[in-house]
């Protein structure tokens, strides 16, 4: 139920209903099985999103210049995705999530990726109507920092 309620655009009540349960019902399914999700995630190494080593950012970036000589001072790749939700009733919330560029109520998500397709930072849940820039600027805040980036790549 939580992977279907994460990964389609419906409702609470939809879900309920898919299920044949009451809303309050899997509105309580839904609140264990997140924390059930995150106690497993927890101790799953491979759900970790770790910054990459100074090291680690050298060894990439050059796997980089390998390939695309004129590509300089890069170790990973950004994505951004976008999730098309149900329209929301309140007139607030829908204005937020509308992406009047894309024409549609979205929520949207920023991926940061190292070479071997590893996450190294991410950001999701955002409204739609939050530009790539916005949902960004703690990552671009994190590679303008020297503790965090190899300077000079």
């Amino acid at each position: 139920m939580l992977l279907q309620f994460y990964s389609s655009a419906v409702e609470l009540k939809s879900v309920a209903q898919l299920h044949g349960v009451r809303k309050d019902v899997a509105s309580r399914i839904l609140a264990k099985a997140e924390i059930a999700l995150e106690n497993a995630l927890q101790e799953e190494r491979l759900s970790f999103i770790l910054w990459p080593s100074k090291r680690l950012q050298a060894h990439w970036a050059d796997k980089i210049k390998m390939k695309y000589p004129v590509v300089k001072r890069s170790f990973g790749f950004v994505d951004g995705k976008n999730y098309r939700v149900q329209e929301p009733r309140e007139i607030d919330l829908q204005n937020a999530l509308y992406n009047g560029w894309l024409h549609s109520a979205l929520i949207t998500g920023v991926l940061c990726f190292g070479v071997d397709g590893t996450i190294i930072w991410a950001k999701h849940n955002c409204v739609g109507s939050w530009n790539d820039g916005d949902m960004s600027r703690e990552l671009q805040e994190k590679l303008l920092d020297s503790d965090f980036v190899l300077d000079g790549r």
